[in-house]
């Protein structure tokens, strides 16, 4: 975790970790590299996951 990251996330401005990355058969997933929270990839970009979307876990964690 990165500190300056960690500030970004208070605000708002979560940035997915690039080693975490993988593909759950629908969409891209992975975690905000500041506070580990789950995000997934759309059209529009890398988006936190809202509540309700957030049982998807990494294969083999």
């Amino acid at each position: 975790m990165d500190i300056v990251q960690r500030i970004s996330c208070i605000f708002g401005r979560h940035h997915r970790s690039r080693h975490s990355v993988w593909h759950d058969g629908t969409a891209f997933r992975s975690v905000c590299k500041g506070c580990r929270v789950p995000m997934v990839r759309d059209f529009h970009g890398w988006h936190v996951l809202g509540e309700e979307e957030r049982p998807a876990t990494k294969p083999g964690s």
